[in-house]
């Protein structure tokens, strides 16, 4: 968080709030896209999922506090956002 999310919270707003409509959904950060890639080679990728993290709700809990000081990165970087974490336990548990 330190080193790939928090210095970069100005920059993502700064940018979100000059761009307007549905634009905002097709910009790309280049930062969000090395924060991902870190993350998932620690192991950081898709935590709520205990069969691939490895770690339980408990765990998992303050480190959803530790994302959510970054609401607009945090979760994002980390691919721990809703509603996409509901959605992914749902596939996850039961979809082929």
């Amino acid at each position: 968080m330190e080193i790939y999310v928090f210095p970069f919270e100005k920059e993502y707003m700064d940018t979100m709030e000059k761009t307007v409509g549905s634009a905002r959904w097709t910009i790309e950060f280049d930062f969000i896209k090395n924060a991902q890639k870190e993350a998932k080679r620690q192991g950081l990728w898709n935590l709520f999922l205990p069969g691939i993290s490895k770690i339980t709700l408990t765990e998992y809990a303050p480190l959803c506090e530790l994302m959510g000081k970054s609401l607009p990165l945090g979760p994002k970087v980390f691919n721990c956002q809703a509603p996409d974490t509901g959605n992914m336990e749902v596939l996850h548990l039961y979809g082929t």
